[in-house]
């Protein structure tokens, strides 16, 4: 049987997906929001939970709308999501989508989103297949990691690094970095004095993702 084809802009459907079940898992693994506000449900035929709090859902659905627009204009680099305890950071989770042909593609077409899928097309069983894997590791390694519990209730900041310089809203909860220097990309990436435990990577070169976790 012919392997199912999708056009680019479900290609970018499926990551944002992705992306935004991966951050939700983790608020509820690192218990940034508390469990019961949780419902549990199947993605990719893993178990994973989405908040049921309306200003939650309202600043997610805010969120996506941000990544989309960079990740349709081919400007989405890194993402980091930095979950506090009051003013001490207890954990950093990042992920790089560097050197991702598709969004190279974007930002050099700005048509390349209204080709069909007889004009350019992906393979949506092996890119479900490769995201379902990458999730998987995420969540095995949210569920490994050793967690203190939190004193106080967490706190997070999500970080963007891009190609481009975008405008968007800003909340203490959202920053939007500039990745001025290409050659100083792989600082971002190191810690000294934390435990780093990486993901498995997502490597279909129209798509790479690397991610890690730190715990500090």
């Amino acid at each position: 049987m012919a392997a199912d084809k999708i056009s680019p802009t479900k290609a970018i459907d499926t990551f944002l997906s992705f992306i935004r079940v991966t951050i939700e898992q983790i608020w509820y693994h690192l218990e940034v929001y508390p469990h019961e506000s949780f419902s549990e449900y199947m993605f990719y035929q893993l178990q994973v939970y989405s908040s049921r709090h309306p200003a939650v859902i309202g600043y997610t659905d805010e969120l996506m709308s941000n990544l989309r627009k960079m990740a349709n204009e081919g400007i989405l680099l890194k993402l980091y999501i930095e979950v506090y305890e009051a003013d001490s950071k207890k954990y950093s989770v990042g992920f790089s989508f560097r050197n991702s042909l598709l969004f190279e593609q974007l930002k050099n077409d700005t048509q390349f989103l209204e080709y069909g899928e007889s004009q350019f097309s992906f393979d949506s069983f092996l890119l479900i297949n490769n995201l379902k894997s990458f999730l998987f590791s995420v969540i095995q390694e949210l569920n490994l990691i050793e967690k203190q519990p939190l004193k106080e209730a967490g706190n997070f900041k999500i970080l963007v690094s891009t190609t481009d310089d975008v405008e968007m809203s800003k909340d203490d909860k959202w920053i939007l970095e500039r990745t001025y220097d290409e050659d100083n990309r792989e600082n971002s990436l190191a810690f000294k004095d934390v435990k780093i435990k990486s993901f498995k990577e997502v490597k279909l070169r129209y798509l790479n993702i690397e991610g890690y976790i730190a715990g500090y």
